[in-house]
């Protein structure tokens, strides 16, 4: 019986939360109709033996594959390649699905044939259990959408997108490995071949924040610079190969540049905060800058789209000192700016 959607979890030393995760996917009405894939990356506690529990318990549903340490990255390469379900979508391993919105989203794609299906996702603070809503504004639910109609209004997050997988698979979608923020990737590389998008007034992604250890909190921003810097540079590069080609699309190519953008802003707060880059920030963002312009005009500009950007252009980053103290107090607190 063929699946309607995969879901992949790429799983890294997450016995604390993994049990919770598989659990909330346990929905005996559909365990026939999707596949859940644990990529265990070399787990040192017992990720893997959690997940194997289930693989015991629901044959028909779990799988397990373990590798050595190779990143998000080739966890999702690897889902890729042993992928059987018509639908695609990555759940990281501490986070975990909204189950009665789950179940109606598998329901859904039973007989779809759009591209992408969205759905809206909370992030919910792993210390307080606080949960925000995140949703697109502007979408009409259960509309067909062609992709360059909504390119302007929303990105297509990894927290909420079913993808086909014969796009994936056909078009030999790969991120980088042994890197952080490969996310970005997995929302870029498929954007010349999607065409249909169709979003639902649902919440299923459950996604944790605020939890220590997180790659996408300050600290761990701080520690994986060099990653994050890598992958702008590596979607500049895909970004131009893409505009060269005759079959691209103009509203696309903005709609990449303008997630990129997005990175470059999240790259220029860290470098604003001075105790980690010893008083040379004014020389760090310019240099920043003049790599970004040198590698595409078009993301340099979309990128003065964010005020911080603007302000430190503007005055030549002169302005470095005040943003800068802006960012340590952001970042004091554990947010982005």
């Amino acid at each position: 019986m063929m699946k309607i959607l995969t879901v992949v979890i790429p799983a890294y030393n997450v016995e604390m939360y993994l049990r919770h995760t598989l659990n909330s996917f346990v929905v005996p009405e559909v365990l026939d109709d999707f596949e859940v894939i644990v990529v265990d990356d070399g787990s040192k506690d017992a990720t893997a033996a959690i997940a194997m529990e289930f693989q015991k318990k629901y044959p028909q549903t779990f799988r397990v594959f373990s590798k050595e340490n190779g990143g998000h990255g080739l966890g999702i390469n690897q889902g890729i390649q042993l992928a059987e379900g018509k639908y695609f979508c990555v759940v990281d391993g501490d986070d975990w699905v909204n189950t009665p919105d789950f179940f109606k989203t598998v329901q859904f794609l039973k007989n779809r044939d759009e591209d992408v299906v969205m759905t809206n996702h909370y992030r919910v603070n792993d210390k307080t259990q606080d949960k925000k809503p995140v949703f697109s504004s502007g979408i009409i639910y259960n509309q067909i959408y062609h992709f360059n109609d909504i390119s302007e209004i929303c990105i297509l997050g990894l927290s909420g997108m079913s993808i086909k997988t014969e796009i994936l698979k056909n078009n030999k979608i790969r991120l980088d490995e042994h890197c952080y923020y490969v996310d970005m990737e997995y929302i870029a590389f498929p954007v010349p071949y999607i065409h249909s998008v169709v979003f639902l007034d649902l919440f299923v992604y459950m996604y944790r924040v605020a939890r220590q250890g997180q790659s996408v909190s300050v600290a761990g921003v701080k520690k994986h610079l060099k990653d994050h810097d890598n992958v702008v540079f590596h979607l500049i590069e895909f970004l131009n190969q893409y505009s060269k080609a005759p079959e691209a699309e103009a509203e696309k190519i903005e709609y990449i540049a303008k997630l990129i953008a997005n990175m470059i802003s999240t790259q220029m707060t860290i470098y604003l905060n001075d105790s980690f880059f010893g008083g040379k920030i004014k020389q760090s963002l310019k240099n920043f800058d003049e790599r970004i312009k040198s590698g595409s005009n078009l993301v340099y500009e979309k990128a003065a789209s964010h005020k911080k950007v603007r302000l430190l252009r503007i005055t030549h980053y002169r302005l470095y000192w005040l943003l800068s103290f802006m960012a340590k107090f952001y970042v004091k607190m554990g947010w982005l700016f």
